[in-house]
């Protein structure tokens, strides 16, 4: 997926960008998805492309890590909860205990995609692969090479 985004800052491991949510993202009027009229997040440069504030870049999102990241944030402890709620249920022979069991599971599962997320944190960031528009450079405003 491509996005086109406007820089906003620039730093040395990472890039300040700021976009503009889409007409199909007020329909549901979500907070958790920025769906704000601007919103700001971090972008990897790894091609290390001159860039000022104010330039348009395009980003690639990677659809594969999307996905992927859905399935370990949703996914994964809906499987732990039916596991732990099975296996419960089973052994003590009562619905509570299943039930208690597969919450259980359900915050182990939450956890572990906590912490899955943590050991890959800034491997899954979009990343600039074009700068699309230049912003025009004033006399008071410095070149960063970042």
């Amino acid at each position: 997926m491509i996005e086109t985004v406007t820089v906003k800052e620039i730093h040395d491991d990472h890039v300040v960008v700021a976009g503009r949510a889409k007409a199909d993202c007020k329909s549901c009027s979500s907070a958790f998805c920025s769906a704000a009229d601007e919103f700001q997040f971090e972008v990897a440069n790894p091609r290390g492309m001159p860039l000022r504030p104010g330039d348009r870049v395009e980003l690639r999102v990677s659809t594969g890590r999307t996905v992927a990241a859905g399935f370990l944030v949703l996914i994964v402890p809906l499987i732990f909860f039916g596991l732990f709620y099975l296996v419960a249920s089973r052994l003590f022979a009562s619905e509570a205990a299943g039930a208690g069991a597969g919450l259980g599971g359900l915050a182990l599962g939450f956890g572990l995609s906590y912490l899955a997320g943590r050991a890959r944190k800034g491997k899954n960031i979009p990343e600039i692969v074009s700068v699309r528009n230049r912003a025009e450079r004033r006399s008071d405003q410095p070149i960063s090479l970042a």
